[in-house]
């Protein structure tokens, strides 16, 4: 792991796995874990649970602890704002500017290959925080699972809703979504997330019986086959 300065002091964890079976520089995934990392799961352990066997197959993954997350914890005062807030807006703003200082860590990197930098997420990063992928011109692809318009964090102020960024997305998206996910119903949640996204740049894989997560056996040869079109096979 990695600690990178803060604008707001302290520091930002930074996680990342490399893989074996490359050469380096390598394609690498950004990742924003799930909301389990908000109570309490290690960001390493989500990011090796969603991510890992996307490493293994070849790409670096880098995950980035958010504040907010395990491991860069707000102060014991925190209490969460409401969604409508301008302190709502301010903490991910707040977020945005920590992900894009892991981006900088990353593109620093002779190992990595700053061309083929994309957008990884699970739930959080890829739903109500799914204006995190347009944020930063550097994300050349986007991987989202478990995506949906979550009611609970709505409504927010504009400049932070994903309603206003999802359909700018110029960047090749794959959504990698259960027919049965539990946490965001097709209906309820997901279709409304699906629609906002530009459909000509986006692949969608749906995957009967799937739930939030799906199996790595459904997902990861789907993410692998995106990843080697739009930025071609690993060097090995």
């Amino acid at each position: 792991d990695v600690l990178l300065d803060s604008p707001w002091g302290g520091t930002i964890p930074v996680f990342v796995f490399l893989p074996k079976a490359a050469l380096p520089p390598y394609q690498t995934m950004l990742y924003v874990p799930s909301g389990a990392t908000l109570f309490g799961s290690p960001v390493p352990a989500d990011a090796e649970w969603v991510m890992g066997p996307v490493a293994q197959s070849g790409r670096a993954v880098a995950a980035v602890a958010l504040s907010g997350m395990t491991g860069n914890e707000w102060p014991d005062d925190w209490t969460p704002p409401d969604p409508s807030s301008v302190r709502f807006r301010d903490e991910f703003a707040r977020n945005v500017v920590e992900m894009r200082v892991a981006l900088d860590y990353l593109t620093s990197r002779p190992d990595i290959d700053s061309e083929r930098i994309g957008y990884s997420a699970f739930s959080f990063g890829a739903g109500s925080r799914g204006a995190f992928s347009a944020l930063d011109d550097r994300f050349r692809v986007a991987v989202l699972m478990g995506g949906g318009i979550d009611e609970r964090v709505r409504p927010v102020r504009p400049e932070v809703d994903p309603v206003n960024y999802l359909p700018r997305l110029t960047m090749p998206i794959l959504l990698v979504q259960g027919r049965h996910d539990e946490e965001h119903p097709y209906f309820a949640r997901f279709l409304p997330f699906y629609e906002l996204l530009p459909r000509e740049r986006t692949t969608l894989e749906l995957v009967p019986g799937g739930g939030h997560l799906v199996r790595p056996e459904s997902r990861v040869p789907v993410i692998t086959r995106f990843l080697d079109e739009h930025f071609g096979p690993v060097e090995r």
